[in-house]
C-alpha cells in the first residue's frame, strides 16, 4: 500500500486482508489516522470516542483480539484498519470472523510507527491498488520462518526431513479473489518440496520414496541461526535448504541420513584419541554407510563438523515454559565466546571419516558424539551437521553433503510431562475454572 501527504510519498508492505470477502483494496486515497480508544491508548481495545466515518485506523498490535480491534473500528465509521505490530518479526494476515466488515491487514512495527508520526503532523492518506504491485526487501529471507514446526517426535527421531521457502511467497490465487497473493506457511513450503521430489523421480525412476528424502536431506544446505550465528537445530531446519539440483546430480547414497541420538551412553569418554573430560559424560556411537555410486570413478571424502543451535523447553526447574530459548540469558546457551562454545556445543569425533571409496563400493565412517559438557542434563536439546565434502578421481570440483544429528542431553523419559501433584493438576474444572473434586456428580 502507498502513504501520501503533501510533501511525502512510501510504499509500506501489508500481508493479506484477515478476511477474503474484505479485500485491503483502496483505488482512491483514503484518509489515514492514528486515534485513540476511550481510555486514550493507541492499541484500539476500547471503543472509539472519535469519528472515523470514511477513514482508515491505524492502531497498534496487543492487549485484545484483531477482531476486537476491527469491530471498535468499523462501530465508529472506519472503512478499514490497519494494525502495526509491537515487536519485530514476521508478519501474518490477521483472522477475523464475520463479525468484521472492513478489510484489515498487518504491517512492521517500524513502517505503523513512521505512519502514526506522518499522521500527527498532518493529513495523510492510504491507497492500495489491486493491480499495482511494488517489491520489498524481506530482511528473513534464507532464515527459518518463525512459525515453522519444532521438535522431535516422543522418541526424539526429527520430524523435519528437509525445509524450502514457505514465508512471503508471491503465488497465485483464485481469479475472483485477486489472481496473485502472498502467503505464508507450509501450504507454501510443499509445492517447493513435492515439486523437487517429482524432479528427482523424473530423473531418477527406479528411487524409493524413503531414497527421495534421504536424497534431499543429504544434500540440503543447513541454514544459519542469527540468535546464536551457528547453525539452525535439526530439530526445526532437518537437513536444511533443500537445493534440487545438487540432489539429482548426486552420486552417494547416506544410510542412514539423519543421526537421532536418542539412546547415550554416561561414562568416562574412551574409545577415541581424544579425551575431552576426566568425568562422566553423556555420548553416543553411531555409524554411517556411505556408498559411492558412481561406477567408474573413486570417491575421496573427507568430514568436519558443524554444532547447531542448543535449544530448550524447560525451565531451571524441569518444566514446560512457553516458548523456545536459544538466546543469551539465564536459561539458555551462550555461544559469543570461546569459552562459552568449548561447553555448551556437541562435539563430534571421528577416525576413519577421512577414506577413498572405490566405484560403486561402500565405506563405513564410526563418529562418537558428545554431548555438551556445561548444559544440564534433562533440559536441553542439541545437535549438528556432519559436514562431508566429496570429491571424484580427476575432478577438480568437490561436492558437499550433510548429515544432521540431534538429541536431548539427559534421560528423556525422566522429564515431566504433567504439572507435579502438589500443583492441583491434571484437574477436573468447571467452565469458571473452579476445582471439581467430586465428579460422581458430573452428568
Amino acid at each position: 500500500m502507498t502513504i501520501s501527504t503533501s510533501s511525502t510519498t512510501f510504499n509500506v508492505f501489508k500481508t493479506n486482508s484477515g478476511s477474503p470477502e474484505q479485500e485491503f483494496v483502496f483505488e482512491k486515497k483514503t484518509p489515514i489516522v492514528a486515534p485513540k480508544d476511550s481510555l486514550g491508548n493507541t492499541n484500539g481495545c476500547n471503543p472509539f470516542t472519535v469519528d472515523l466515518t470514511n477513514k482508515v485506523a491505524l492502531v497498534m498490535r496487543g492487549n485484545c483480539s484483531f477482531i476486537e480491534k476491527a469491530v471498535f473500528a468499523q462501530d465508529a465509521g472506519a472503512k478499514g484498519i490497519v494494525v502495526y505490530n509491537n515487536v519485530g518479526g514476521s508478519l501474518e494476515a490477521p483472522l477475523v470472523d464475520e463479525t468484521v466488515k472492513i478489510p484489515i491487514t498487518i504491517i512492521s512495527k517500524d513502517d505503523g510507527e513512521n505512519i502514526a508520526d506522518v499522521a500527527s503532523q498532518g493529513p495523510t492518506f492510504v491507497s492500495a491498488s489491486k493491480d499495482v504491485y511494488a517489491t520489498f526487501t524481506n530482511d528473513k529471507g534464507g532464515l527459518m520462518a518463525e512459525f515453522s514446526a519444532f521438535g522431535p517426535t516422543p522418541e526424539l527421531d526429527m520430524g523435519v526431513s528437509v525445509s524450502a521457502p514457505g514465508a512471503f511467497i508471491w503465488s497465485t490465487y483464485p481469479r475472483k479473489m485477486g489472481n496473485y497473493i502472498t502467503m505464508s506457511g507450509t501450504s507454501m513450503a510443499t509445492p517447493y518440496v513435492s515439486g523437487a521430489a517429482a524432479l528427482l523421480k523424473q530423473a531418477r525412476p527406479d528411487m524409493s520414496v524413503s531414497e527421495i528424502r534421504s536424497m534431499l536431506t543429504n544434500t540440503a544446505k543447513p541454514v544459519e541461526d542469527p540468535a546464536s550465528k551457528l547453525k539452525a537445530s535439526p530439530y526445526q531446519s532437518g537437513g536444511g535448504l533443500l537445493d534440487i539440483y545438487n540432489a539429482v546430480k548426486s552420486r552417494v547414497q547416506i544410510d542412514p541420513p539423519v543421526l537421532a541420538i536418542n539412546d547415550t551412553q554416561y561414562a568416562p569418554f574412551t574409545g577415541v584419541v581424544h579425551r575431552i573430560s576426566k568425568d562422566d559424560i553423556r555420548w553416543a556411537i553411531r555409524t554411517l554407510k556411505i556408498k559411492n555410486t558412481d561406477k567408474t570413478k573413486g570417491l575421496r571424502i573427507s568430514m568436519d563438523h558443524a554444532p547447531a543451535s542448543s535449544v530448550t523447553m524447560f525451565n531451571t526447574t524441569g518444566m514446560i515454559i512457553d516458548s523456545i530459548l536459544n538466546v543469551d540469558n539465564d536459561a539458555a546457551v551462550l555461544v559469543d565466546t570461546e569459552a562459552s562454545a568449548k561447553n555448551t556445543m556437541p562435539r563430534v569425533f571421528s577416525l576413519d571419516s577421512n577414506q577413498y571409496i572405490a566405484p560403486g563400493m561402500t565405506a563405513l565412517v564410526t563418529v562418537t558424539i558428545a554431548s555438551p559438557l556445561g548444559l544440564d542434563d534433562n533440559r536441553w536439546f542439541y545437535g549438528g551437521y556432519l559436514n562431508f565434502t566429496m570429491q571424484w578421481s580427476g575432478e577438480s570440483t568437490k561436492s558437499n553433503y550433510v548429515v544432521p544429528y540431534a538429541g536431548f542431553k539427559g534421560e528423556f523419559n525422566k522429564v515431566p510431562i504433567l504439572a507435579p501433584k502438589s500443583s492441583g493438576f491434571p484437574a477436573i474444572v468447571n467452565s469458571d475454572g473452579d476445582f471439581i473434586k467430586d465428579v460422581s456428580k458430573l452428568k
